[in-house]
């Protein structure tokens, strides 16, 4: 019994041992089971940019001109100025965009939780689906609004008062500086005047202006997508592709797509710039339009002489990189070169386990290294890959100097004539330092918000969050914390609805009926119709269809004259015939509120109303066949 209790205790002792031992195998991170909190971020996009728009990242010296593909990071804010505007996509079929004289920033970004503060001006949210148990805050002067449920909605602040307005079926719930929680209800806009005590009433919401139209037209083109055929849903900027490339489809890759119009040399992370972001780290900021879904989805392949995007087979999940490169070390310099078809990321964002280890998160096709397909059982070692697909093609090795990496754009510091092969691999962090100018992704100075909106306090039903690897906190003033109301679509209806608004003298109009499909009438054949025609030769079955005989039509009777008609012991007037006036009981319900403008159904107050986008100007983003743009029609005076 002793020597057995001896054998077990060292068969014990050396399981342990081993147990121990087993991080320093390094195993894939599919291997770990839960996928950490780094990979489960997509940060919102600047996805559209028109006019003078302003950006300001915590830790930069001053706004700087806002560029499209930015991706936003905790803290950061932006500016729409006079006759400007700017469109983020923040989910898969979500997008907050705003106007001129908007002053809006992501204060928290979690999983299921997104919270906005708009101190200024027009947004709209456009929220064409949200996954369940996910929320969008929008923390306003008066009150905070939380949205739990697919719809439109539209925030407007303006001096002391704040409106929101739902569509689409779209609920709200609103939590003033003092008082309780309220819920806003389909086709409603609510009012909220005062800030410490504050006053909310309930009106019919107007009918859509332009910039409500515009809206809708854009969200419809953009999730309207060819590209939407090749790439997994949650990716963001498909719609992009379709613009500025053509899809292919290649035996080894199968779908790719090539860009065109691009910059002689051009090749991918080679025009464009690094940014600081405080949570991911460094990250690329392509110089295209169209530069978000290629550089931080998939992989790039060289073939027949082009550079093309291969997506890789969908997956039910993909997840955000800030870059798809591997990055090389060599005295002063820093390389890099795109990661080629199957290759792994080795990140240099993550905590403790993810940092510095290769992993294929996101990825639906081969496992390639060193230029061989392994299989997904095979643990792989960050020091064990040596070589790259795409660093001995065209374009495909980039290298600065160290000292501009990240403060420059690239095209201005590359070094030329390089050879890969005096540089070694960098496993985890790079060796550069950021500083204030890898914060802005720009050099130029931009125009700040009036002091009156960059310094506004907003209600919050929480503290904005701030990344753990950000040592410069936000400016912006502390937020005016309220009760958070009780999530789910079920203790919402507890809450009451605000008093209807009954001061204004003009009732909405009422709607009109719902479009019916109708079918053309087929046209009377006349004497000439009737006389015998020559057969042409016989076509193909699709050309016999188009251009064959008819066959002939009965003639039409025409349909009697409406008019009224017994039901339930009374008569209905056909629509369009007046009926005779009735004195309703009470006040019309359906109120417009007295500070908009009942034109074109949405003009601003004070008289100045809101016209459509204008038409495409020189200087603009707006490029031939893009989705409808704020400049194709009227714009914002």
């Amino acid at each position: 019994m002793q020597v057995s209790g001896w054998r077990r205790s060292l068969v014990l002792a050396l399981a342990c041992a081993v147990w121990c031992a087993a991080p320093a195998l390094a195993a894939p991170p599919e291997a770990h089971g839960d996928e950490p909190a780094s990979f489960e971020r997509t940060p919102p996009r600047l996805a559209y940019v028109d006019g003078a728009v302003s950006y300001w990242r915590s830790g930069a010296d001053d706004w700087a001109p806002a560029r499209v593909n930015l991706a936003l990071a905790q803290g950061d804010r932006l500016y729409a100025g006079d006759d400007s505007n700017l469109e983020l996509q923040i989910g898969a079929r979500a997008f907050l965009r705003a106007g001129d004289g908007a002053e809006i920033g992501l204060e928290t970004q979690e999983p299921d939780f997104l919270q906005f503060r708009v101190a200024s001006g027009t947004a709209s949210l456009d929220l064409r689906s949200l996954p369940p148990g996910h929320t969008v805050e929008l923390d306003t002067p008066n009150a905070a609004f939380t949205i739990e449920d697919t719809g439109y909605y539209r925030v407007d602040v303006d001096g002391d008062t704040t409106t929101l307005i739902s569509r689409r079926g779209g609920h709200a719930t609103l939590t003033p500086a003092h008082g309780r929680s309220l819920v806003v209800g389909a086709s409603e806009e609510v009012v909220v005047e005062g800030e410490d005590g504050a006053k909310a009433a309930s009106y019919a919401a107007p009918e859509l202006d332009d910039w409500d139209r515009w809206n809708y037209r854009r969200t419809d083109s953009q999730l309207d997508s060819l590209s939407a055929r090749y790439v997994a849903p949650d990716v963001y900027g498909a719609s992009d592709l379709d613009q500025y490339g053509s899809w292919r489809t290649v035996a080894d890759y199968g779908p790719i797509w090539i860009p065109r119009a691009v910059p002689v040399g051009w090749a991918p992370y080679g025009f464009g710039r690094w940014v600081w972001d405080p949570y991911y780290g460094w990250t690329w900021l392509d110089d295209a339009p169209w530069g978000w879904a290629p550089f931080h989805y998939g992989r790039w392949v060289f073939v027949t002489g082009h550079w093309a995007w291969a997506p890789g087979p969908i997956v039910v999940r993909t997840y955000y990189a800030p870059a798809l490169v591997a990055f090389f070390g060599g005295g002063v310099s820093v390389a890099w070169t795109p990661l080629g078809w199957g290759e792994p990321c080795v990140p240099w964002w993550g905590p403790h386990g993810w940092y510095g280890q290769p992993h294929w998160l996101g990825w639906g096709g081969p496992r390639v290294v060193n230029k061989v397909v392994i299989d997904k059982k095979t643990v792989v070692h960050a020091d064990s890959m040596r070589e790259y697909a795409n660093a001995r093609q065209p374009g495909g090795y980039v290298a600065v100097d160290g000292r501009g990496f990240g403060r420059k754009p690239v095209e201005g510091i590359r070094e030329k004539d390089v050879q890969p092969e005096a540089y070694k691999p960098v496993r985890g962090a790079l060796p550069v330092t950021h500083g204030r100018e890898s914060f802005a992704g720009s050099d130029e100075k931009a125009e700040r918000p009036p002091p009156r909106a960059l310094d506004r306090r907003v209600v919050a039903t929480r503290h904005r969050g701030e990344s753990p690897t950000s040592a410069v906190p936000s400016s912006a003033p502390a937020p005016l914390l309220v009760p958070a109301p009780q999530r789910g679509n079920g203790p919402k209806k507890s809450y009451e609805r605000p008093p209807f608004g009954s001061e204004a003298g003009e009732e909405r109009n009422a709607p009109k009926p719902p479009p019916r499909f109708e079918r053309t009438p087929p046209k009377l054949e006349t004497p000439e119709a009737q006389q015998p025609i020559a057969i042409e030769p016989a076509r193909p079955a699709r050309e016999s269809r188009k251009y064959g005989v008819p066959a002939p039509q009965p003639t039409p009777v025409p349909a009697p004259s409406p008019g009224p008609f017994e039901h339930g012991g009374g008569k209905y007037e056909p629509h369009g015939v007046e009926a005779p006036h009735v004195e309703l009981p009470g006040e019309p319900a359906n109120r417009v509120y007295r500070g908009r403008a009942n034109g074109n159904g949405g003009g601003e107050r004070g008289g100045r109303e809101r016209g459509a986008p204008t038409s495409s100007q020189p200087g603009t983003t707006t490029a031939p066949g893009q989705p409808p743009g704020l400049r194709d029609a009227p714009g914002l005076r």
